[in-house]
């Protein structure tokens, strides 16, 4: 079997990895060879598609927290995890890998970056259920992946190709259309995006799998969680020593809801290939969509809807663009490992 090259540069990892709502690609899973074993694929297509629905579904699971203030769901929710995936790289041997990769001071920065724009897209994705703003959360998934371009052009330097241009220009209007719908600026769905593009960005960059990442990420963004849990309980009383005892379990297990889709996709990640990966992620904000309008009665005005259309007729460009580069590359690096292989 012929290997399919690594990519060249620490822009075209970005690139070809950054289309998705996906947290981090596991630095093993950047590049798939171009066959795999039927058992192997179906395993990943399992394991991807159960990590979206769980991430889908997550406006059923922090609507019934409601017990509990969004800051202080977000202050445990970050030391429950580091807790369960230090755990989780002990038991599997990885811990001091994980400390070791972050010894460079510039790989540290990013993650502990990427630490503070996933506690900032917890934080308003809590609070926009809480206040039953499910939709809106949605529509900023949905977004993430033009941000994800926006963000490529803007911090890379990338030159945009045509259908590119399209998804985007469709996006800005989108955000028109939803603004004037709303009577104000759609500040949910684009801060959440914003903050996941970016988050998404930092991983990438910093180059760690995902659960030594989100280890490193939950280690630097601690202290924040227990301040802010000291400040609560001292000004205000804890919520969570009052609440019923169903929200205390699902409070304790924030850590395993958080890097349980972590481990799935980083089993799809190494099975499948990314462009169809990146197909699975809309599986997330569908489901939360649909959430919103089925399991909470949100109101979806004309308006809005003619809104989320610009956004899915702007993916429908991307994706086609994605695919068709994938395509592309895939032939260039099978033309590539032939000639290298009859030289």
């Amino acid at each position: 079997m012929l290997a399919r090259p690594m990519p060249r540069s620490e822009k075209d990892v970005v690139h070809r990895c950054g289309i998705g709502t996906v947290p981090d690609v596991p630095a093993d899973a950047t590049t798939p060879p171009p066959r795999r074993a039927g058992g192997d694929v179906r395993t990943g297509v399992l394991a991807g598609a159960a990590a979206y629905a769980i991430w889908g579904l997550f406006p059923l699971y922090f609507h019934r927290l409601g017990e509990v203030r969004p800051f202080e769901i977000a202050c445990l929710r970050i030391l429950t995890t580091c807790v369960l995936v230090w755990a989780i790289l002990g038991v599997r041997g990885e811990a001091r890998a994980a400390i070791a990769a972050v010894a460079r001071p510039a790989v540290l920065a990013r993650v502990a970056l990427a630490g503070l724009m996933v506690t900032a897209n917890w934080l308003i994705y809590v609070w926009a259920v809480s206040a039953d703003h499910v939709v809106d959360a949605a529509i900023g998934y949905f977004i993430n992946p033009l941000v994800t371009v926006a963000l490529g052009v803007v911090l890379l330097r990338e030159r945009l190709r045509r259908l590119q241009k399209v998804a985007l220009g469709l996006g800005m209007v989108s955000v028109i259309v939803l603004t004037a719908a709303y009577g104000r600026f759609p500040w949910i769905a684009l801060s959440l995006a914003a903050t996941f593009g970016l988050y998404g960005y930092l991983k990438k960059t910093a180059g760690l799998g995902a659960l030594p990442a989100l280890a490193i990420e939950t280690t630097c963004m601690a202290p924040v969680g227990v301040i802010g849990l000291v400040v609560l309980e001292l000004r205000y009383g804890l919520d969570a020593t009052s609440a019923s005892a169903s929200t205390q379990w699902l409070l304790v297990a924030l850590g395993a809801v958080t890097a349980l889709p972590l481990v799935l996709f980083g089993v799809a990640a190494s099975r499948v290939p990314l462009s169809t990966v990146g197909l699975l992620q809309y599986l997330t904000p569908t489901m939360q969509l649909l959430c919103g309008v089925l399991a909470f009665d949100e109101q979806v005005s004309t308006a809005r809807w003619a809104g989320m259309a610009c956004v899915w007729l702007a993916l429908v460009f991307l994706v086609r663009d994605s695919v068709g580069r994938d395509a592309r590359a895939d032939r260039a690096d099978a033309r590539a490992s032939v000639r290298e292989a009859s030289a």
